[in-house]
């Protein structure tokens, strides 16, 4: 029964491995079940056997890769401004950078970024309390524009690292979004 086990896992990763390399190169709507299959060394019947479609694919990358509440950073103090640290994201985001930088980008999942902005959004709410929230009609706007600014440097670097160091990217996010900080 182990060995079985252990088996499934392989099988499961090797189809989502082939699919990822796939879908770097060309995108969702080029990737076929057929593509899949050829590169990962299996047949069709073995690819339904652990999905449903090639949707079913990306979401499990997805949700791999969307920071849960468990594993955000911790939010500070809520008073002033929304706490966010700002360094814990960007080491977040740089663990899973070859991800963020394909499924953020120009032939990436659209719908990814609403489900990072919604996980993150659900660990701030976490932290404040409920009657900041329910008082404030402007905070989904706040948090809107701060995830949208925060996401898109985030991934601007990732995407051109020798720019700017760490350090850089994080005192720039801190002057120019005093909100989050």
């Amino acid at each position: 029964m182990q060995k079985n086990s252990e088996t499934r896992i392989q099988t499961e990763k090797n189809i989502l491995e082939a699919f990822w390399e796939l879908y770097k190169v060309k995108g969702f709507s080029h990737t076929t079940v057929k593509d899949v299959i050829k590169k990962a060394g299996y047949n069709r019947s073995t690819f339904y056997d652990y999905y449903v479609d090639l949707e079913n694919v990306l979401e499990k990358i997805e949700e791999s890769v969307i920071p849960s509440i468990d594993t955000m950073p911790p939010v500070e103090s809520m008073n002033i401004n929304i706490g966010m640290p700002i360094d814990q994201y960007v080491e977040y985001f740089k663990q899973h950078k070859d991800y963020y930088v394909v499924l953020l980008g120009e032939n990436g999942d659209p719908r990814f970024v609403s489900k990072l902005k919604h996980s993150i959004k659900q660990s701030l709410y976490n932290h404040m309390p409920v009657k900041e929230i329910m008082e404030s009609v402007q905070t989904e706007y706040i948090l809107e524009y701060t995830l949208s600014g925060m996401i898109g440097i985030l991934v601007y670097w990732l995407s051109n690292p020798d720019e700017l160091s760490e350090y850089e990217i994080i005192s720039l996010m801190k002057k120019i979004m005093p909100l989050i900080h």
